[in-house]
């Protein structure tokens, strides 16, 4: 019975072979015309999904409060709906979190959120892309403003801020985590994603050299000053001892973000205003470990 069934289909298969037509224009146009159709439908519904999303976050970031009821509620959405955990266990369990849960953790939400609109707004314009990561730069800014109690949140459990918003519970529940952008930051305090890899490229391809330049310091300052807020924290364990943490990083981490800084500068065009502070990077710090090999790149620079 095998036997025959198999020869059955083979000449079945033979026979549409040789028979076998192309598909005519006719057919293509209507085929095309229902794609595109079903397209539109699936990527209105996306837009739509997207915006709803976007509004959502913006209404809750206008306090911790707010910020944090949806935290909750998205945490609950993707325990159940995910996860599949009994909803007994998954109440017990959003107890037990709202009990242990800081005021520091939910200002840090409010945050993450204020940096998931701006990114989901330069996914859905690229052209706005730019002014999406001046929003973030402010976002920033509040952050160090705001470091003495943030600190908590940032240091220890949760890490709101050290993690990237497409894969918070926000971005789960509202399916976006696949939205983020080409060569995004991928933290709130991502400092090198935001500054090299947005700020200072954009600001260099316009010849805005000087703003550039003022932005990389304004960098530093902003790393700087929440390093400072960690060291004086009692309970934080990122540093160890603070004194020392805040002496390392100055000694060493500092001297490196210049010369990256002006390596960038120089790169994009303003290279004697860039060796000029190069020369003086080496003159101010001759013990660092990376001396030798700023020296020889220094030489390889002024024999150009």
């Amino acid at each position: 019975m095998k036997k025959a069934l198999l020869f059955t289909l083979s000449v079945s298969l033979s026979t549409s072979n040789i028979h076998a037509q192309e598909i005519t224009a006719e057919e293509k146009e209507t085929m095309l015309a229902k794609i595109e159709t079903m397209e539109s439908k699936v990527l209105g519904l996306n837009q739509s999904s997207q915006q709803n999303a976007i509004a959502t976050f913006r209404a809750a970031m206008t306090s911790d409060t707010a910020a944090f009821k949806l935290y909750m509620d998205c945490k609950k959405a993707i325990d159940l709906e995910e996860k599949k955990k009994k909803i007994s266990d998954v109440q017990e369990d959003m107890r037990k979190f709202k009990e242990k849960t800081s005021k520091e953790f939910k200002r840090a939400l409010k945050y993450q959120l204020f940096w998931l609109v701006y990114s989901l707004e330069a996914a859905r314009n690229p052209d706005a892309r730019m002014q999406s990561a001046q929003k973030l730069v402010e976002c920033l800014a509040n952050i160090v403003n705001d470091a003495k109690s943030l600190n908590r949140a940032t240091t220890l459990g949760g890490k709101p801020l050290k993690q990237d918003p497409f894969s918070s519970v926000f971005a789960k529940a509202y399916k976006v985590d696949h939205l983020k952008p080409e060569s995004w930051p991928s933290s709130p305090l991502d400092f090198g994603g935001l500054y090299k890899g947005l700020i200072m490229q954009d600001l260099i391809e316009r010849g805005e050299l000087k703003t550039a330049r003022q932005q990389w310091m304004s960098r530093l300052h902003a790393e700087r000053s929440l390093i400072e807020a960690y060291a004086d924290d009692p309970d934080s364990t990122k540093f160890g001892d603070a004194s020392v943490a805040l002496e390392k990083y100055l000694e060493d981490r500092v001297p490196v973000l210049m010369w990256e800084g002006e390596q960038i500068l120089y790169n994009g065009g303003d290279k004697r205003n860039a060796v000029i502070a190069m020369f003086g990077i080496l003159e101010k710090y001759p013990t660092h470990p990376n001396y030798l090999e700023w020296i020889e790149w220094f030489k390889g620079a002024l024999g150009e």
